[in-house]
C-alpha cells in the first residue's frame, strides 16, 4: 500500500514562489525519489502576509514549480483554508504511505539554538520536542543561513546550496515600491503577478 521510497515534504507559504524556492526544489529532486510541494495555510497570529488569496497562491505554486518533472502538489491547506501542523502532516502521510521514509524540508534558521533546547522547533512547534526526536528533517543550508553540526536533530540530512538568494517578503516589498522582480522569480510567476496586479499597494491600483 502506498509509496515505499524516500519522500520529501516541502512546505511553505510560497507567497510568491521565488527563484530560491525553485532552486531548493531542484536540489530536493536530486536528493529524494519523491517530492511533494505543500503550500501552507496561515498559522496563528500571522493573519496576513499581503496574501493575494488562496486561489492565487495555488496558481503561483503551479506556475513556479510546474516545469520540474516529477514534482507533486498537496493543495489541501489552500483548498480547505487551514494550516496543517508538521506533527499532523507526518501522521497523514505515514498512514497513506506506511512503508515510505518521510522527510520534512525546513530552513536552517529553525534548528538554530537546538544544542541548548531553544530552537524554534523545540520551543514553538506543536509537540516540538517529540517531533525533534522522531521525525526526519531535510535541512536547507546556504551561506546566508549556515547550519552548525551541533544544531542538527537526531534524524537529519543537509541540503547544501553554495549560493541561495531571495525571500518572498523582499519580493513583495519590491512590487509594492514599483521595483522589478524578474531576476527574483520564475518568468511565469512574474507574468501572473503582473497580469493580476498582485501585491501592489492601494495607491498603485
Amino acid at each position: 500500500m502506498g509509496y515505499f521510497g524516500r519522500m520529501a515534504l516541502y512546505g511553505g507559504r510560497f507567497n510568491p514562489v521565488g527563484d530560491h524556492h525553485h532552486r531548493i526544489a531542484e536540489a530536493l529532486l536530486r536528493a529524494f525519489e519523491r517530492l511533494v510541494v505543500i503550500p501552507c495555510g496561515i498559522y496563528g497570529a500571522k493573519e496576513s502576509d499581503n496574501c493575494p488569496g488562496n486561489e492565487h497562491l495555488l496558481a503561483i505554486a503551479q506556475l513556479g514549480f510546474g516545469d520540474l518533472p516529477g514534482i507533486e502538489f498537496d493543495f489541501s491547506d489552500l483548498k480547505f483554508d487551514k494550516f496543517t501542523r508538521t506533527y499532523d502532516q507526518q501522521i497523514y502521510y505515514q498512514i497513506m504511505h506506511p512503508r515510505a521514509e518521510i522527510w520534512h524540508v525546513i530552513g536552517g534558521d529553525l534548528v538554530r539554538g537546538s544544542k541548548t533546547g531553544v530552537s524554534a522547533i523545540q520551543k514553538t512547534w506543536w509537540r516540538g520536542q517529540e517531533i525533534w526526536e522522531r521525525l526526519n528533517f531535510a535541512i536547507i543550508s546556504h551561506p546566508g543561513c549556515p547550519v552548525a553540526s551541533e544544531d542538527l536533530p537526531p534524524h537529519a540530512t543537509l541540503i547544501v546550496l553554495p549560493e541561495l538568494y531571495g525571500r518572498s517578503t523582499f519580493i513583495r516589498k519590491r512590487i509594492e515600491t514599483n521595483l522589478p522582480i524578474s531576476h527574483l522569480v520564475p518568468k511565469p510567476v512574474a507574468e501572473y503577478i503582473r497580469s493580476n496586479h498582485l501585491y501592489q499597494s492601494k495607491g498603485q491600483i
